[in-house]
């Protein structure tokens, strides 16, 4: 009983953590969506399932509160891995395609709960100081089985078929991790529900701990692996109305990009940016092309425009651009007065600067 309730307040304490930590990082998170799983998958996976699924096996625990706790673990074992599984999706590749395995994971999950519930479906047995349960439902253990398999082969599929997409080597690494440390505790849960071995569930216990100890230091080491990592930016361009280059940047190289580069493919992009200024009713804000994303932002009041060009336009794209105008506008007020008032030569050197703030906010594709 002590080494359960042990178990259970350090698990409790290191999911805890990692919601604090989530919400502390919360700006690189990129999306909400991915605050809002990450803080659900550490309550319903570190703190109640794991709660529950110790508790169960503890003969000291009265047997039918134990039998309730371990079909209840069973619940929260669907929703957390669920959960885990839309995470990946998302950090990896922002798809909307995970509507359908949401179908999916809600259709095996209510069939698991549905089966658990009925009569003799599992049956408790106490030996010495703890609980087994024998899953005497052959149904209940194939769709069990079948739920715990998809995630896995989902997890690694949705790993292996981006790996070659990811921006970031770093990120890609704790992915790899990550993915190595869930789907390990897959086959661990797997192994002991089939089995019911109780060395089994008290590794099974340890390494989960590490598991989710790992992930929140990942989170606090690495928080840009959240940001899509299939996503990427390749040139970010800013432009004076009246058709000066203030600043250019190629995030692949580092530098600044060729100006026989401006000259060709971007060219028209750039027309489109500058024919934009006069007519501000209907200012164009994205060219969709074939593999590529060409952005327009625009700031009238200063007489300038950014052109990014992504493999795909999202949310944190956006919001980054935003972040940068504001930073960029406070520190520039003066010399784009200068430029547009008194229509002075101004020495472009100055807007040098642009490259940090772009470091500060397009960190996660640099």
């Amino acid at each position: 009983m002590v080494l359960s309730i042990i178990l259970t307040i350090i698990s409790v304490i290191i999911s805890v953590l990692g919601i604090i930590s989530s919400i502390f990082i919360r700006k690189e998170l990129g999306y909400n969506l991915n605050l809002f799983i990450n803080i659900l998958l550490f309550t319903f996976y570190g703190c109640f399932f794991y709660v529950f699924l110790t508790l169960s096996s503890d003969s000291l625990i009265n047997p039918i509160l134990a039998f309730n706790f371990w079909r209840i673990s069973i619940i929260f074992w669907i929703i957390s891995l669920s959960f885990l599984s839309f995470l990946q999706f998302f950090v990896i590749k922002f798809n909307k395609i995970i509507l359908f395995f949401s179908f999916i994971y809600a259709f095996l999950g209510t069939i698991i709960i549905g089966i658990s519930y009925q009569p003799n479906a599992i049956i408790q047995i106490r030996i010495n100081s703890y609980y087994i349960y024998i899953l005497e439902n052959l149904a209940l253990l194939v769709f069990l089985g079948i739920f715990n398999f998809l995630i896995f082969v989902l997890m690694w599929y949705n790993f292996i078929a981006n790996l070659e997409s990811f921006r970031d080597n770093k990120a890609k690494f704790s992915l790899l991790i990550l993915t190595s440390f869930f789907t390990f505790m897959i086959i661990l849960y797997s192994l002991y529900i089939f089995t019911q071995n109780i060395y089994i569930l008290t590794f099974y216990q340890i390494f989960f701990l590490i598991s989710v100890l790992v992930c929140v230091l990942a989170i606090l080491k690495n928080p840009e692996m959240y940001v899509e990592q299939t996503n990427r930016i390749y040139d970010f361009i800013i432009f004076h109305r009246s058709g000066i280059l203030l600043f250019s940047y190629n995030f692949e190289t580092g530098k600044e990009i060729d100006e026989n580069m401006l000259k060709g493919t971007i060219l028209i992009g750039i027309n489109h940016i500058l024919s934009n200024f006069v007519n501000k009713k209907n200012q164009l804000t994205l060219i969709k092309m074939k593999k590529q994303d060409i952005i327009l932002e625009y700031d009238s009041n200063n007489g300038y425009a950014i052109l990014l060009i992504t493999n795909n336009k999202n949310l944190v794209i956006q919001k980054a651009v935003q972040r940068f105008m504001e930073r960029f506008n406070s520190i520039h007020k003066e010399t784009f007065k200068k430029m547009n008032e008194l229509n002075q030569i101004i020495d472009i050197s100055e807007f040098k600067i642009a490259k940090d703030i772009l470091h500060e906010f397009f960190s996660p594709y640099i």
